[in-house]
């Protein structure tokens, strides 16, 4: 005797509908969802920092993961200091 296959059953002989057999096809994008930065830069001027308050809280929770600060110095101070550290001044 050769019993007949059922296509649409399961080991166990029950009878799966053929729509429970298929999944959409989906993307990781639809799965996942968008993906999160790996670093998430908060950049601000220094003459705007007042506007940034919450920016160290922002970084401790994680929202954040670094903050740039932009022309805390002079452009010429930072000419001076960046020649002396390329020369070890004072050595180090």
């Amino acid at each position: 005797m050769n019993p007949q296959i059922d296509r649409e059953s399961n080991n166990q002989g029950i009878h799966i509908p053929p729509l429970a057999l298929s999944v959409p096809e989906m993307t990781s994008m639809q799965l996942l969802g968008q993906p999160k930065p790996f670093f998430t830069l908060l950049d601000i001027n220094a003459a705007d920092v007042d506007l940034h308050a919450s920016a160290i809280s922002e970084l401790r929770a994680g929202q954040v993961t670094g903050i740039i600060v932009r022309e805390v110095y002079e452009a010429k101070l930072m000419h001076e200091i960046v020649g002396r550290l390329e020369r070890h001044d004072p050595p180090f």
